[in-house]
Order: C-alpha cells, then sequence, then structure tokens
C-alpha cells in the first residue's frame, strides 16, 4: 500500500481532522442514543423555540455534510503541509 507524500503529517490536514470530529459525533450517537435526547430536554424552552422543529432529524445531514466537508478539504492547498 502507497501512501500519499504528506502521509507523516495526517494530523495537520483538515480533511482528517473533520473526519475525527464526524467519527466522534457518529461514535456519540451510536453508543449513547438518548444522550441526544437528554440534551435537547436540558435545554432551556426559549433555546428549543429557536431551533427548527426537525432539528433532532437533520444530525444525519449534518454527519454527511462534515463528510463532504473532508472530501473538499484534502482538495485545497493547506501551507502548513509545506513545512
Amino acid at each position: 500500500m502507497k501512501l500519499i507524500d504528506n502521509a507523516h503529517q495526517w494530523w495537520r490536514q483538515w480533511s482528517t481532522r473533520i473526519q475525527l470530529v464526524c467519527a466522534a459525533l457518529t461514535g456519540w450517537l451510536f453508543f449513547d442514543p438518548g444522550s441526544m435526547l437528554a440534551a435537547w430536554n436540558m435545554m432551556p424552552l426559549a433555546v428549543r423555540e429557536l431551533l427548527p422543529d426537525r432539528f433532532l432529524q437533520s444530525i444525519g445531514a449534518v454527519l454527511f455534510a462534515l463528510n463532504l466537508a473532508s472530501v473538499l478539504a484534502r482538495q485545497v492547498k493547506q501551507p502548513k503541509l509545506e513545512k
């Protein structure tokens, strides 16, 4: 298996950082699905009224967007990788 030229700098790549955030959110929701509902119920009513009606259902769309953003971030020139 051949790695990319800057594989030793994996931790500096924005695509890696975005994927790690996405993986953490997905893992959190997978292992403790009730925590999202608990967080929702702990919010003050005034804050809940500011959020859209289908906020909890849109979590999947947010995770998809994070994955898409990681693919796009991989295509952007990242000056810190040139060091």
